[in-house]
């Protein structure tokens, strides 16, 4: 199968990519989506500005220097591109430079993460949770990723709109999986990665998610502010209020019968005991870290996307050793010392990209 990546009589021709194992030795790297917009283009034009940044990173990736790895939001924020040349230029860069290697699904790690923390809490070993192995966090394509069969396919009864939320969940079409298991590794990836031609017209499909969700959590971090900052609040007030929210999400994940209720009843006697459980979680600290550093910015406004940016951030920061993000949750990322914390390179800006990527 071949891609067609013509653009104005400048013709290209590639076949799909071929799927590589991971390596878990290598320095491991993740990269926002305006980084692989860009590479995708230094890809394509020998005189781009990253052409060099382009080169260098699959030279170090050949040698086994580097890892570069995809996550649930790479797959999520690129199917935001509404048109499919581009999604596929994009995809095309990704999956060269990857192999399709991809980190676990976030909402695995955050699962694995809190039993980890309940297990050390019950064998009398401290507060902490041990941290998880990289060989279990790196994998192969969407399964992997979004931990699912059908990769990043999601069914539901019935899609959201402005008037009526989305409806359950519900299990995919055994045909469905059926094709997806009869199918080449090599396809059913890059249908997963690129999507399909005129897939915004097929009838049923919900092809941006992450726009929908990104305005409701738009509106929960707005009231959260509005609650924290109340004249006569306590100043904790905001710290704990995302910490509430992390623990509800923790534990709507993990099941309240994750512990028993004398462990409850032990383990939290306080707002004190709740903010030691959530920052012992790497995840959940990073997250919560970011948003107290972005609230305490009154006139900044959150915007749709910073919902996806956070979760990445959360779930490659503390398991990664390069992260390439948005330049404002880079920003972040140094102010609140997540960064020094995990002994991970932030990178910030074109610039700083550029600067890094050439020098491997």
């Amino acid at each position: 199968m071949k891609v067609d990546l013509t653009v104005a009589g400048d013709e290209e021709q590639v076949g799909l990519p071929p799927i590589t194992p991971p390596d878990p030795a290598a320095l491991l790297c993740t990269f926002d989506s305006w980084v692989w917009v860009q590479l995708a283009a230094a890809r394509r034009y020998p005189d781009h500005e990253l052409r060099g940044a382009w080169e260098s990173l699959l030279a170090a990736t050949n040698a086994g220097k580097i890892q570069v790895a995809l996550t649930s939001g790479s797959y999520l924020e690129l199917w935001n591109r509404a048109n499919q040349q581009s999604r596929q230029r994009v995809a095309i860069a990704m999956a060269e430079l990857t192999g399709y290697t991809t980190i676990r699904a976030v909402h695995e790690v955050v699962v694995e993460e809190a039993i980890q923390f309940i297990q050390t809490r019950r064998q009398g070993l401290g507060l902490q949770a041990a941290p998880l192995a990289r060989v279990w966090m790196l994998g192969t394509g969407a399964r992997h990723a979004f931990a699912s069969r059908a990769g990043r396919f999601r069914f539901v009864e019935s899609l959201a709109d402005t008037a009526t939320p989305e409806g359950p969940e519900i299990e995919a079409p055994p045909e469905l999986l059926a094709d997806f298991d009869r199918a080449s590794p090599e396809w059913f990836e890059w249908l997963n990665l690129a999507g399909v031609d005129n897939a915004y017209d097929v009838e049923g499909i919900d092809y941006r998610p992450t726009h929908r969700e990104g305005d409701e959590w738009v509106d929960v971090q707005e009231q959260l502010r509005a609650f924290a900052t109340r004249p006569g609040s306590e100043p904790s007030l905001l710290y704990r209020g995302l910490v509430r929210g992390r623990l509800k999400d923790v534990f709507g994940q993990l099941g309240n019968d994750a512990i028993t209720p004398r462990e409850r009843a032990e383990w939290f006697t306080g707002p004190n005991d709740g903010v030691k459980f959530i920052t012992a979680l790497p995840v959940q600290r990073v997250i919560v870290e970011l948003l107290h550093a972005a609230h305490r910015n009154k006139s900044y406004a959150f915007r749709q996307h910073d919902r996806v940016d956070v979760h990445e951030l959360a779930l490659t920061v503390p398991y990664c050793d390069v992260v390439v993000p948005d330049s404002h949750w880079a920003h972040l990322a140094h102010a609140s010392r997540v960064d020094v914390e995990h002994c991970t390179l932030v990178v910030r800006g074109l610039k700083g990209f550029r600067a890094w990527a050439e020098g491997l």
